[in-house]
């Protein structure tokens, strides 16, 4: 079981030269435990099966989460709801991070990273990260940077 931890980790290092892992391999993302930076409630991902999910890592101060969270939730809405967007919150503590998420300005769920899920996949070394899931949460993309919509568009839209 323990095996697609390694694999999550060391494909998160070679994805952009391979390209996504073999599906049949991929990892079960929704299944972690986050804090809600709302309500404080703990919950998984998992009833967000069905539709592809696209999970954003933020952290405070940084000005690409900001433009990159605005960007999911265009085209979210734009895309009509066909996929589901959440924000993970990691590198700093929970009020520094919902005070990041009122400067981000959208009103999609927002999470404290689950320590599980960083340890998993090695740390997070810089934001914006997005792990895009298939419909059934399984890993299917990874990107690390500022995003354009051209390169999201064909994996959530469609």
């Amino acid at each position: 079981m323990k095996a697609w931890r390694y694999l999550l980790a060391a494909g998160l290092l070679w994805l952009p030269v391979l390209g996504a892992a073999e599906e049949a391999e991929a990892p079960q993302l929704l299944g972690y435990e986050h804090k809600n930076l709302r309500s404080g409630e703990v919950t998984d991902l998992t009833a967000l099966k069905g539709k592809p999910v696209a999970m954003m890592f933020f952290e405070p101060d940084c000005s690409w989460c900001i433009k990159q969270a605005r960007l999911f939730a265009g085209l979210q809405e734009q895309c009509q709801q066909q996929f589901s967007t959440v924000l993970l919150g990691v590198h700093g503590k929970q009020i520094a991070l919902k005070r990041t998420l009122f400067d981000l300005g959208v009103k999609l769920p927002a999470y404290q990273a689950s320590k599980a899920l960083l340890h998993d996949m090695g740390g997070i070394p810089a934001t914006p990260i997005m792990l895009i899931t298939d419909e059934q949460g399984r890993y299917r993309r990874y990107f690390r940077g500022m995003t354009e919509q051209e390169q999201l568009t064909p994996l959530l839209c469609g």
